[in-house]
């Protein structure tokens, strides 16, 4: 087991505010402060010290559930919109999300738009060397 020296910026991550929680962590073991995801059944019995230390307030403010999830739906949604920038942008006229969902839900998931990305991609790279064995005889 570590030491947990300190706990902060918590924020719970499971329906019932008790089971799991983001945070930061500082160990005696190690010089930096990290990144921790607290789970009550974990097999390390310094999840369990996390979590009592967010429970009873010592590790100060703790995010509710309801807030985390709204602020990981908002980052959801912005990176989501990214891709189809980057993809309107390469192929003006592209119908989204039809073009790019491929389970038939009506919205096309940020996978989804991933791979299409990569498609686009790889097919401007393809047509950039066909044009440079072109221009070069190759």
């Amino acid at each position: 087991m570590f030491t947990v020296q300190f706990v902060k910026e918590a924020a719970w991550i499971s329906e019932d505010e008790s089971t799991k929680a983001d945070c930061v962590v500082k160990f005696a073991e190690f010089d930096e402060e990290m990144p921790f995801t607290a789970v009550a059944d974990d097999i390390y019995d310094h999840s369990e010290v996390i979590l009592e230390a967010i429970k009873s307030g010592e590790a100060g403010p703790v995010k509710s559930y309801a807030n985390w999830k709204a602020e990981q739906d908002a980052g959801i949604e912005e990176y989501r919109a990214e891709l189809i920038s980057k993809i309107t942008a390469k192929r003006p006229g592209i119908s989204l999300p039809g073009d790019a969902d491929t389970d038939g839900d009506g919205q096309a998931s940020i996978e989804e738009l991933i791979t299409l990305l990569a498609l686009i991609n790889k097919q401007d790279s393809e047509a950039e060397d066909a044009a440079l064995a072109e221009k070069y005889g190759v």
